[in-house]
């Protein structure tokens, strides 16, 4: 098996990297003959396949043995092809680098997709809580879309390759996913000839990135309590997580694609400003802090994004919240009257009436840029980000 490796740059019983010890094993009682096809084997010599046959022999009573395996040609050197062997290992190399890349490439991808609906802006943030699911296609589905811009229903290596370099900035090479591509359909049971068709379909696509750690967590479980250490973030799959403040009060409800978890990872204390409880059973993405570190490195636009949609959730977050305070003191302003200035420093915030609060303009310098009504809140970034006014 480790010579098979070695030659081959994949695990026989695991050409695709993502199964679990115990698939393996599963694999090879079913079937412990290993995968010899043209994709993975073809740049071998045949004295060197016949040892690798020979070595994985089923039955141990035709096994060869060690003495036997020193004498074969191809270990006496006698048929073995040297370059073939430092090959191979520059394409594992090549591979498990190619594979970094690509994850990080998916991490900006669910990055960019996750709460697209928050804005780093007091003019109009989404307040509604609603347990209503408003999510129409799983999270990878969506993502599989972005890949495929044009709606083939399959993406290019072409494509792997453009949108992975164009999310992290790093030079991936097309020859190289589609090499990645042609290995990964070498093991699939759809009839794909590999060596034509450089694609994956979106059920490969899955299996592409099913080596993301993905868990599941039963209705009412709390992924993680205020106060907590942080040490992952997680993208949601399926199924609705409740955001609450230290004290039980809901401050929001994440649907499919969204991700939460990750401020305790970008603040330096790591630790954990709100709690989240499942409302549904839940399926997510769990991405540990290693895996996080390595992705936003890879990719600094992902990294600026992220933070910029915390700070804006973090906004919608204080709304929310301030939605339940019952301790408010009422002020009713005139017409014409400032509630505060631009450039001032903040020591409030506040919100509009539901019934009677009227209308309020904001403006920046002698423009008009949007107005509050019934039910919006404003103020609130000044003292979230300690900043003057806006």
């Amino acid at each position: 098996m480790i010579l098979y490796i070695m030659l081959t740059g994949v695990h026989p019983f695991d050409v695709k990297g993502v199964s679990t010890d115990d698939e393996i094993a599963d694999h090879i009682r079913q079937n412990p003959e290993p995968p010899f096809s043209r994709e993975l084997v073809g740049h071998l010599s045949e004295s060197a396949g016949d040892l690798i046959l020979r070595l994985m022999e089923r039955d141990p009573a035709k096994r060869i043995t060690a003495y036997e395996m020193l004498q074969h040609p191809w270990v006496r050197g006698e048929t073995a092809l040297k370059e073939k062997i430092l090959d191979s290992d520059k394409k594992l190399s090549r591979f498990k680098d190619l594979r970094y890349k690509l994850e990080a490439g998916m991490f900006a991808v669910l990055v960019s997709q996750g709460h697209s609906d928050v804005r780093l802006s007091e003019a109009k943030v989404k307040t509604k809580l609603s347990l209503k699911d408003d999510s129409s296609a799983h999270i990878l589905k969506r993502a599989f879309d972005v890949f495929d811009a044009e709606g083939k229903g399959f993406v290019t290596s072409d494509a792997l390759a453009r949108v992975t370099a164009e999310r992290t900035g790093s030079i991936v090479s097309p020859s190289d996913t589609r090499d990645f591509i042609a290995t990964q359909n070498s093991n699939s049971d759809d009839g794909i000839d590999a060596s034509v068709n450089a694609t994956i379909s979106l059920s490969q696509f899955n299996k592409l990135f099913s080596g993301l750690n993905q868990k599941h967590f039963p209705r009412g479980h709390f992924v993680f309590h205020a106060g907590d250490r942080g040490d992952a973030m997680y993208f949601l799959s399926s199924g609705k997580v409740e955001i609450q403040t230290r004290k039980g009060q809901l401050v929001a409800i994440l649907r499919s694609g969204d991700f939460f978890g990750e401020g305790s990872l970008l603040d330096t204390e790591n630790s954990r400003f709100t709690s989240a409880k499942c409302a549904t059973p839940v399926d997510v993405i769990e991405i540990k802090r290693e895996e996080f570190d390595r992705y936003i490195g890879a990719s600094a636009a992902a990294k600026n994004e992220l933070r910029l949609k915390w700070r804006a959730r973090s906004l919608m977050y204080a709304k929310n919240l301030l939605r339940l305070q019952k301790n408010v003191r009422v002020r009713t302003y005139k017409k014409g009257e400032v509630v505060y200035k631009e450039g001032d420093f903040g020591t409030s915030m506040f919100r509009v009436d539901d019934h009677d609060g009227g209308e309020f303009e904001v403006s920046h310098g002698q423009n008009i840029v949007h107005k509050y009504v019934g039910g919006d809140s404003f103020g609130e970034s000044s003292l979230l980000f300690q900043r003057t006014r806006s």
